[in-house]
């Protein structure tokens, strides 16, 4: 498996990396596949009769730890940032979670690490050992620094005494590139680890130790901080495999039909449900943190960790029977052929998407359109990638190499789906933000009511008149939306001030018109807020490669208020227009942190700048390697989310119930990856760690 996902990799990547392998190196250096633990394509070979020391470092890192480091020097970076290029050869190198890498530019007098989210070591540890190479980079002593940075992360990870198992209980995993597969790697964890201490064990006092086999034992010592990283992570990756089952599944509906797929609809519906208890959890954690005991949170930490590896191994072990369902490997020339056609469909409905924004953007702010506001160029760059991975997969198909297409099969599906669903949040958005707009006046009308009333029954009650200056702020906002500024921000503010005007009134109204008055309200209500959820989901599966935890929860936490408030509508309507606002809060919340998430993606992928991370030039979304993939879009797509490593998938290679690419049906493990668990987010749980200087 990991041999065909290098090969995708590297096409979509740059079409020159074969050469690249062999050819003479040039004063710039393209990111490259790493061959060996130690590479040296300098011009001058810096290295010279050395890298035997950088390499004997390796080996003492690897023998005492479970992490592994790749040391490579180039003249130059290419022009890119120097983060960037370390974090592309690492993509292009397959390096699992429990990997590192080091790049040196000796020209360019620049270097960076490039480390997975996940990574046990934290920030600080991790700028120690490289102040410590840098010193010797300094001086030019290039075989000096790799051997430093070798052994300050060996001394780091086993406290200097050698080879502690607790970085390992940390569940660590120095990185990979693109690769969320913090579950498969906590379950070898979990194989390997010993029972912690009578004292150390959790829970009451007076109870009993957990046993040795026990999560709760296997966890006992690790750090709150590391538990709270690994629970973060596993939520992101049990997230992003539920939404790829959900996605293959509806191709094999499409395909076989309802029947045939009972069995994996079960098993998926099993795994929704118990990563809405997960996020649930999570969200009680984060509501009441300071409230909680160390010892309850860790108990609720591991229970989130133990609904994650149970859903995560259901998952997985319906991956060979859907993988032998769909059989996407004697069906790859017709799933080609039929990629291709759907290319061309998808693409001619880009231009009517881009003329759509275009008058949106003349109508509304840039601050009603950041959901949709590139939607058009990502979706056009998935559709090159989608183009180039038919290419490919034709060129494995004449190599005999059915499991190698059926990997850009599968790479093919996800960025058209993804494609698809980008064009549609175009004109869903629109539609959006036309309908707020015409709500505007009834809800202007409805409010203005509640003043005369508020004039009329309580004129003197302070909690009632606290609440006109944000009413009429409100009115202000909505009357300034009609014509512009954000109409679906201004009918929120405005239904929030008059539900609140609502509540204060009861006391004043008769019960009966306080019930009406509420119940007029909740269709509208569940509408609006449920359009937000729709739109923020969207959001997030287009662009989970760079969305974390937070938003997930927020979400999930928006999905579940507004499942109680349409159960509880007819019984309580007052209680019902609370939750429902809470509801809209919370998905206001999930947009606004995806957003986030997302920028600080598209910042840390900047090109352009040299050593220390300065930014400029072109964002690595759009960056095209030789090939013309913008492998960009894909990991921002999350469909080279969690690619690499090995993994137990059935099918073939990244095909099948299981995928290999965050596309297909099934857990973690099938879906590929392989290093440690307990990784953080960013990315999708994708390189989100780094860093490096001049020298």
């Amino acid at each position: 498996m990991n041999r065909t996902i290098s090969r995708l990799l590297a096409v979509a990547a740059s079409a020159g990396v074969l050469t690249l392998l062999t050819a003479a190196p040039g004063l710039a250096e393209e990111p490259f596949r790493v061959g060996s633990h130690v590479e040296d394509r300098t011009s001058d070979a810096v290295l010279s009769t050395n890298a035997d020391d950088v390499e004997a470092a390796t080996e003492r890192l690897a023998a005492e730890t479970d992490l592994d480091l790749f040391v490579v020097y180039v003249d130059s970076f290419d022009g890119s940032t120097a983060q960037t290029w370390a974090d592309e050869t690492a993509v292009m190198s397959d390096l699992g979670v429990n990997d590192a890498l080091l790049a040196v530019a000796v020209e360019d007098r620049a270097y960076s690490w490039s480390l997975d989210q996940g990574f046990p070591l934290t920030d600080s540890q991790v700028q120690r050992v490289a102040a410590d190479a840098e010193s010797y980079l300094a001086s030019d002593d290039w075989s000096g620094a790799g051997v430093a940075f070798a052994d300050g992360l060996r001394e780091e990870a086993t406290g200097g005494s050698g080879g502690s198992a607790i970085w390992w209980l940390l569940g660590g995993g120095v990185v990979v590139i693109i690769a969320v597969v913090v579950l498969r790697s906590w379950s070898r964890s979990r194989q390997r680890a010993g029972a912690p201490s009578r004292g150390d064990a959790p829970g009451r006092p007076g109870t009993p130790p957990p046993p040795p086999d026990s999560l709760e034992a296997q966890l006992a010592r690790v750090p709150l901080p590391e538990l709270e990283q690994r629970a973060g992570s596993a939520l992101v990756a049990l997230d992003d495999a539920v939404r790829s089952s959900e996605q293959e599944l509806a191709f094999a509906e499409a395909q076989f039909g309802l029947q045939a797929i009972q069995e994996f609809r079960s098993t998926l519906d099993g795994a929704k449900k118990q990563l809405g208890e997960a996020f649930a959890t999570q969200n009680r954690l984060e509501s009441a943190a300071s409230a909680t005991s160390e010892a309850e949170r860790r108990a609720q930490l591991i229970r989130i960790l133990t609904l994650c590896d149970e859903a995560d191994q259901a998952l997985d072990d319906q991956a060979e029977g859907f993988a032998e369902l769909r059989n996407v490997q004697a069906r790859a020339p017709q799933a080609l052929d039929e990629i291709e056609q759907r290319v061309q469909e998808i693409t001619d409905t880009i231009g009517p998407a881009e003329h759509a924004l275009g008058q949106l953007r003349a109508t509304y702010p840039a601050t009603a359109l950041e959901s949709v506001a590139k939607a058009p160029d990502q979706a056009r760059q998935l559709l090159a990638a989608a183009t180039e991975a038919v290419r490919a997969g034709r060129d494995r198909l004449a190599e005999e190499d059915r499991n190698g297409a059926v990997a850009y099969v599968r790479t093919a599906e996800d960025a058209l789906g993804q494609a698809v669903a980008l064009v549609e949040s175009v004109h869903h958005g629109s539609l959006q933000l036309a309908e707020a707009r015409s709500k505007l006046d009834p809800a202007l009308a409805s409010i203005r009511a509640d003043l005369v009333d508020v004039e009329r029954l309580a004129g003197h009650d302070s909690r009632v008149q606290g609440l006109l200056p944000r009413a009429h702020t409100a009115i202000e906002q909505a009357e300034a939306a009609r014509e512009s500024g954000d109409p679906i921000a201004a009918l929120a503010e405005i239904t929030g001030a008059e539900d609140a005007l609502d509540d204060a009134l009861a006391p004043h109204r008769e019960e009966a018109e306080s019930r009406q008055r509420a119940a007029a309200k909740i269709p509208a209500g569940l509408q609006r807020t449920e359009d937000l959820i729709r739109q923020v989901n969207a959001y997030i599966e287009t662009h989970r490669g760079a969305i974390g935890p937070q938003a997930r929860t927020r979400l999930a936490d928006a999905t579940d208020l507004l499942g109680q408030a349409r159960s509880g509508q007819e019984s309580d309507p007052a209680r019902t227009i609370e939750r429902i606002n809470s509801s809209w809060q919370a998905a206001s919340q999930a947009r606004d942190l995806a957003h986030a998430d997302v920028r600080r993606w598209e910042e840390s992928h900047h090109d352009g700048g040299f050593g220390g991370g300065g930014y400029g030039g072109r964002s690595s979304y759009g960056r095209r390697g030789g090939s013309g993939v913008d492998v960009g879009s894909l990991i921002l797509g999350g469909i080279l989310g969690q690619t690499l490593g090995g993994g137990r998938g059935s099918g073939g290679g990244l095909g099948g119930f299981g995928g290999g690419f965050n596309g297909g049906f099934g857990g973690s493990r099938s879906r590929g990856g392989g290093g440690g668990f307990g990784g953080g987010f960013g990315g999708g749980g994708g390189r989100g760690r780094g860093g490096g200087g001049r020298f």
